[in-house]
């Protein structure tokens, strides 16, 4: 189960730098220059942007938390004698 959580630590990084990625290609070519064009936060997003952009991340960090619950506080299986 451990290697569960690891992987969706992974998935929740690379969805992430996804976010960051996007939102700085946007600023790119943004009409108004790279230079006055903060990093949006999620809620901030539009209807497709928060879908194609947030929905990822979002996901990706539900799956890592239900994934480390289940890795690190499930119960033991009763010994064998």
């Amino acid at each position: 189960m451990r290697i569960l959580f690891f992987l969706c630590l992974i998935a929740f990084l690379a969805a992430l730098l996804w976010y960051v990625g996007l939102q700085g290609y946007a600023c790119g070519f943004s009409p108004t220059g790279s230079a006055n064009c903060p990093l949006r936060m999620p809620w901030d997003l539009s209807d497709e942007d928060f879908g194609v952009i947030a929905t990822p991340l979002i996901v990706a960090g539900l799956a890592l938390i239900a994934s480390g619950y289940a890795a690190f506080f499930r119960k033991e299986p009763p010994a064998e004698d």
